[in-house]
């Protein structure tokens, strides 16, 4: 923002114009809607300095009122400011709001603004796009995972009713009264995060299922494809007990990077590999240890 100009024809504009630029609801009220009008104009390409000389009279003219009120007591009338000092008064506040009014208009232009910031990023090189995806490919730098929604939670829990057999929705009406599914699937939402529960009676108590608390959709999906590979897998009676396993259990980690246990299984050879079917269409890692 400007000096104050010391270039006055009378000590009355200089007075005038102290308290004009140090009155914040004259600032708020007047000066502001007339430097975003003026904004408007200089984008447009029709701002005329001599016409927006009218506006600042507007602001001189309100700055006069203001001061006579507060030192005079009169509600009316400018006091000792007459029309010559209120013009001139106008013509100072025009150059002390000249630089706020045109970096605002257009703050790239400001004097002294970085160079470098108005610069088009070049587009990367051959050899730095192979080295990326080196570092990709060696774990350095992975990819971000994709953002999960609630869309795709909610196609999981149903997938998850369905393999288990459990009803679809929480609660049905039945013969006009909303009656709670005992065994049914849902996510419950609190606290900014999410859980996987499960109804376990007829008054609609729930049992938290993950028994991760509530966690974010990312972590909440790992788990949910967990618990599905695993009841799918046991629905595909990959638990049998064939003579020579041993017990054990399977272990899933997604994008979030936490580990969750599908289940426990015996029949090692073809629980795995049914694993690492589902796996792999999942985008999940899968570990193995024995029970």
């Amino acid at each position: 923002m400007a000096k104050i100009p010391k270039h006055t024809d009378s000590e009355a504009s200089r007075e005038l114009l102290l308290f004009a630029t140090n009155d914040a609801q004259l600032y708020r009220s007047r000066i502001t809607p007339i430097i975003e009008n003026l904004k408007k104009k200089i984008k447009k390409g029709t701002y005329d300095k001599v016409l927006a000389l009218k506006l600042w009279r507007y602001a001189a003219d309100d700055a006069a009122k203001r001061y006579n009120k507060e030192f005079t007591g009169t509600t009316s009338g400018y006091g000792i400011f007459t029309v010559p000092i209120r013009n001139e008064v106008s013509t100072l506040l025009q150059e002390y709001y000249d630089e706020e009014l045109h970096y605002k208009a257009n703050p790239a232009k400001r004097k002294g603004i970085n160079a470098r910031s108005q610069i088009t990023k070049r587009p990367p090189s051959a050899r730095l796009k192979k080295r990326r995806a080196k570092n990709v490919k060696q774990g350095y730098f992975p990819n971000p995972a994709p953002r999960v929604t609630q869309k795709q939670l909610q196609s999981l829990v149903d997938r998850i009713n369905e393999a288990a057999g459990t009803p679809l929705t929480p609660y049905e009406d039945v013969n006009g009264k909303y009656t709670a599914q005992i065994g049914n699937y849902h996510i419950e939402s609190a606290y900014g995060g999410h859980k996987l529960s499960q109804i376990s009676n007829e008054s609609g108590g729930t049992r938290d299922i993950t028994h991760l608390g509530y966690v974010s959709k990312r972590e909440l999906y790992d788990a949910l494809s967990s618990i599905l590979t695993g009841i799918e897998l046991s629905k595909g009676g990959y638990s049998q007990n064939p003579i020579g396993d041993f017990p054990f259990y399977i272990e899933a980690k997604g994008a979030s990077g936490l580990w969750h246990r599908i289940g426990n299984f015996t029949a090692k050879d073809y629980a795995i590999d049914a694993a690492r079917v589902i796996a792999d269409k999942r985008n999940l890692t899968l570990r193995v240890g024995k029970k």
